[in-house]
């Protein structure tokens, strides 16, 4: 019966111990000199090498798939928002570059999409609007402040946070607060030292209703009646989040 590869290489090393160790020791030798092998990549990866290496069947697999690649992207969006969120905002420069030279090499596709979504995206910003108060108004309020070049900027977490220290109560007259009141009105960077001048920090806004604002308009010191609401005692510890204490 013929013997097989293993078992006579298995065979020539019962014969010939001392070779088999000195060429065991040789590869074992050969394998430290090497490099150490890069780690194993996630299928991510893998998918990612084959894009670059066959563009051609990426691309036609994204025209074929289409539907498929958005149900998938709005699954990972919905499962993982704040990571997506946090992206969003990292890479928002690049993003938006992308988006403006996307639109200038395919001004067909753009007016094709156009022309098929009337008025998609103005329902599309009345909805985010609703479901996005506070992220509205933040960015409101601070267009305004950068229109003037006022100082400081507030996030709509800082503004919620504001709001919370006053239990959602108009400062000056203690009802229920619908609008965001800079406290001393903006001003520009350059306003003289010991000016009146506000700013757009966290610390220059509080809750008011909607009279009270109007009231007080842009006057400092205001010299309105007033009851004022203090912040809760539950929220103490917003108060020492490091913002400044003066506008």
């Amino acid at each position: 019966m013929a013997l097989s590869s293993a078992e006579r290489q298995a065979a020539y090393r019962r014969r010939h111990p001392e070779i088999a160790a000195r060429r065991a020791a040789e590869r074992a030798a050969s394998r430290a000199a090497k490099p150490p092998r890069p780690h194993a990549k996630t299928p991510a990866e893998r998918q990612a090498t084959y894009r670059r290496r066959h563009p051609e069947h990426a691309a036609s697999y994204r025209v074929a798939n289409r539907a498929r690649i958005r149900e998938w992207n709005a699954e990972y969006r919905a499962a993982h928002r704040a990571e997506s969120r946090a992206y969003r905002f990292a890479n928002r420069v690049q993003r938006r570059a992308y988006m403006a030279a996307y639109r200038d090499a395919h001004p067909d596709v753009m007016r094709e999409w156009l022309a098929a979504n009337t008025g998609r995206g103005h329902a599309n910003a009345v909805a985010w609007h609703a479901a996005h108060p506070w992220a509205n108004r933040a960015y409101i309020r601070n267009r305004e402040a950068r229109k003037i070049g006022a100082a400081g900027t507030c996030s709509e977490e800082q503004a919620a946070a504001r709001w919370a220290m006053y239990g959602g109560r108009c400062w000056m007259c203690g009802a229920t607060a619908t609008d965001d009141d800079h406290v001393k009105p903006l001003s520009t960077r350059r306003m003289p030292p010991g000016s009146q001048g506000g700013s757009n920090w966290p610390a220059n806004i509080r809750p008011a209703c909607g009279p009270c604002n109007s009231r007080k308009h842009d006057r400092w010191p205001y010299t309105g009646s007033l009851k004022e609401a203090r912040p809760t005692t539950s929220q103490a510890p917003l108060v020492a989040t490091g913002w400044p204490r003066h506008a």
